[in-house]
């Protein structure tokens, strides 16, 4: 699906952050109406603008013969297909992203720092990426990479650990239900990404559909401060 199109879709998961954060957490008391109010309009325009940028036309067909699903399952050739696939698994995305957020929130509550949770963390991704590795990845040696993918690789892991340091102390400071929807607005940088830098995505003709997006998505921030204050 590309980087612009998937996004957006894993960016479905800020419903279960606020769902859990509420429910979960109990960060917002249920006397305070109009917070709740703010809250559950600040969540509507994020889900909305993630929506419209989930929506973009792609320029041409991304899906690769490393899609998991595909080691199992025999490839097809619709690109129908390849949507259909690409849809579930980043909805899969969205539902764990959500999931492992209540545990990593517990951990962080318990701490003064955020900075062990790293640690912890650490070793459950290590765990999970040598299962899948030898379950879904079969004879495929890891050696044979390059260092300059190598090198981009663990690129990624450090631009993420920045990332998620600052979503660790969003969710130590605002709570959940505050932190998911405004962390998911990365929505935004990446259709933005796609469309300029790898060219997944035409913004020639969907300028107004991207500004509507951007509007929404800057506009739930603007409510979400409110619903703290």
């Amino acid at each position: 699906m590309g980087v612009g199109k998937a996004t957006p879709v894993k960016n479905l998961t800020v419903i279960l952050g606020v769902f859990f954060g509420l429910l979960i957490f109990r960060e917002f008391s249920w006397q305070d109406r109009l917070s709740l109010a703010l809250l559950g309009t600040a969540t509507l325009f994020i889900l909305l603008s993630t929506i419209i940028l989930g929506k973009l036309a792609p320029t041409t067909e991304l899906a690769k013969q490393s899609c998991p699903l595909f080691l199992i399952k025999p490839r097809r050739k619709k690109t129908s297909h390849h949507t259909l696939v690409g849809f579930v698994l980043a909805l899969a995305a969205a539902l764990f992203y959500a999931l492992f957020g209540v545990p990593g929130k517990m951990v962080i509550e318990s701490m003064n720092s955020i900075w062990p949770y790293f640690i912890f963390m650490g070793q459950g991704i290590l765990l999970g990426s040598l299962v899948f590795y030898f379950i879904l990845a079969k004879g495929k040696d890891w050696s044979d990479v390059s260092l300059k993918d190598n090198f981009w690789g663990m690129l990624s892991g450090i631009l993420w650990v920045l990332a998620f340091a600052s979503l660790a102390n969003t969710l130590k400071l605002l709570g959940m239900a505050t932190a998911w929807p405004i962390a998911n607005l990365n929505t935004i940088v990446t259709v933005l990404y796609s469309s300029l830098v790898l060219r997944e995505i035409s913004l020639r003709y969907q300028a107004k559909r991207v500004f509507a997006g951007f509007v929404l998505g800057m506009t739930g921030i603007a409510l979400l401060a409110g619903a703290r204050v």
